[in-house]
């Protein structure tokens, strides 16, 4: 866990296993998390407020029972890069590759991360509550039951060259 104000920490070659979280970011901003394995965890890679400016990538999270990406709480985070990360979501019907539940999770990039789920009602990412201007590029939601669930998700969110399904409702949402 990275909290308490501060930054530019370097979280690689960890293994985290049967925790609710795996790696978890709040009030600790500009730190780089790569090469991590999660596995058996409530959530993988969890952001609460003032997690800002991170860059998070290569990490490999596998058996998620919540959230492989959990963006939490209210002011959410901002300006971070999640890149190919690889989640392996479990059976729970909860499961969910990205959590976007707050609003103001605002300018964030994800890129080339798969997702993989189980066989009940798993979601690839699931973006609500005025999350704005955030890039959703080349990721593979793959075998989710419900792809990506965007519903009132603000403005300016762009989703291109992603593999799965997507339903929009509210917003302004660009889908390439």
């Amino acid at each position: 866990q990275l909290a308490g104000g501060g930054g530019s920490h370097t979280v690689v070659g960890n293994t985290v296993s049967g925790s609710e979280g795996g790696i978890k970011i709040h009030n600790s901003y500009q730190n780089t998390v790569s090469g991590n394995v999660c596995y058996a965890v409530g959530r993988g890679l969890w952001l609460l407020e003032g997690a800002d400016y991170n860059v998070l990538n290569g990490n490999v999270i596998w058996n998620a029972s919540g959230y492989g990406i959990d963006l939490l709480t209210s002011p959410a985070v901002k300006y971070c890069i999640f890149s190919n990360n690889l989640f392996k979501l479990s059976t729970a019907t909860t499961a969910i590759g990205i959590r976007m539940s707050s609003a103001g999770a605002n300018y964030n990039r994800f890129i080339g991360n798969a997702f993989w789920g189980g066989t009940t009602t798993q979601t690839g990412a699931y973006i609500v509550a005025s999350n704005n201007y955030n890039i959703f590029e080349g990721n593979d939601f793959d075998s989710t039951n419900f792809g990506t669930l965007v519903s009132d998700a603000g403005t300016g969110n762009v989703f291109t060259r992603n593999r799965g399904y997507v339903t929009e409702n509210g917003g302004y949402t660009l889908f390439t």
